[in-house]
């Protein structure tokens, strides 16, 4: 018995374009042809094409099917890697489930970071960006410094935030000295982030660029000048 590519692939319940890919990645041997030019598989490429999709179903990666269908001992070590990949990656899924858990409890945006499900409802969009920002440059330990100071929060946080573009020199100044003893009671209670940079995952350098131009961008100039004086009066 001989069957075509469509035939094989009906038979396997897969397709023709996938049968070429198994071909191309060395898989299933390349059949005979029929004096038409036709390919004719047989049952043994039945047979290897159904081991193949059942290693497939099974979550295995095909760049190890190869070498687990040798069946020697090359392809039990390929085994119980391929096993470890599960576990890992059933773990990551049990930790997405969780995150979901926690986004749909306090109905935040599916994108928040981790960690701050029950934080990101009252953040206004650019609090949100500077969030996401941070997730990613902060190492886990100073991002945790973050959330706890998040979590004290202050009623200067509002006024700043809300210091429109064209805010005057007075009223920038009155934010700015509410700003100094929240600053100064962060610096003394998590100096960690003075700088944020430390130990980021993108390197140090690297974490002060991004830092510095999200912070010009996203804060307006009034705010911007704010943050300035109040750090001034400060180190004053």
């Amino acid at each position: 018995m001989a069957w075509s590519t469509s035939e094989l692939a009906r038979l396997a319940q897969t397709t023709t374009s996938t049968i070429r890919h198994y071909h191309r990645l060395g898989l299933l041997e390349d059949p005979e042809r029929r004096p038409n030019g036709y390919k004719q598989y047989s049952a043994v490429h039945l047979v290897r094409l159904l081991q193949i999709r059942r290693l497939a179903d099974r979550g295995i990666r095909l760049t190890a099917i190869g070498r687990i269908l040798q069946d020697d001992a090359d392809s039990a070590a390929a085994l119980e890697q391929v096993d470890s990949e599960l576990k890992a990656s059933m773990r990551e899924l049990a930790r997405a489930r969780r995150d979901l858990a926690a986004i749909r409890e306090h109905r935040a945006r599916a994108d928040t970071p981790r960690g701050f499900e029950e934080l990101s409802t009252g953040l206004s969009e650019r609090q949100r960006s500077l969030l996401t920002l941070f997730a990613t440059v902060m190492s886990p330990a100073i991002l945790e410094e973050f959330r706890q100071s998040l979590i004290m929060g202050s009623e200067v946080d509002e006024d700043f935030e809300n210091l429109p573009a064209d805010a005057d020199d007075a009223a920038v100044e009155a934010v700015a000295q509410r700003m100094v003893p929240t600053i100064a009671a962060a610096r003394t209670d998590r100096p960690r982030l003075e700088h944020p940079e430390e130990s980021s995952p993108l390197g140090e350098s690297q974490a002060l660029m991004v830092l510095g131009h999200a912070i010009a961008e996203l804060y307006n100039p009034a705010q911007l000048r704010a943050l300035l004086r109040a750090n001034q009066l400060l180190d004053s």
